[in-house]
């Protein structure tokens, strides 16, 4: 199977909650690009979620000096609020799962091209495919 490169995208801008729970939302996904073959990233299927963070510790980065510390400062509040979201952020966007996950969709992608093949080409059949069972 081929082997991925996964990367993290902010979709839009972080938006601030209006429910009192002093927590800025942050819409993010999980992208990918074949290792190696120059195509731009694409959302991983399933691995969509908001991540809220509390507004006073983001306050408290976005006040430190612009480098390196506050950018990794940032990433460390998204990654320890990400558990406890909708989705399982912990454990089903580890790198190894998700090499498993893509994995499994490009077996299921060639799956569905060979099924098509055979019914439209090797049974000569045109859709939609009426049959008994």
């Amino acid at each position: 199977m081929s082997d991925y490169e996964f990367r993290y995208r902010l979709n839009t801008a972080p938006e601030k909650r209006t429910d009192g729970s002093g927590q800025v939302t942050h819409d993010i996904e999980v992208v990918f690009t074949e290792q190696g073959s120059g195509d731009p990233y694409a959302p991983v299927p399933d691995h969509h979620q908001t991540i809220m963070v509390p507004a006073a510790d983001l306050l408290v980065i976005l006040a430190m000096a612009n480098d390196a510390a506050k950018v990794q400062a940032y990433k460390d509040l998204l990654v320890a609020n990400r558990a406890g979201q909708a989705e399982p952020f912990d454990t089903a966007w580890i790198v190894a799962q998700m090499e498993v996950f893509m994995d499994e969709n490009d077996q299921s992608a060639l799956a569905a091209i060979e099924a098509d093949a055979y019914i439209t080409m090797d049974l000569g059949q045109t859709y939609p495919v009426t049959f008994s069972l």
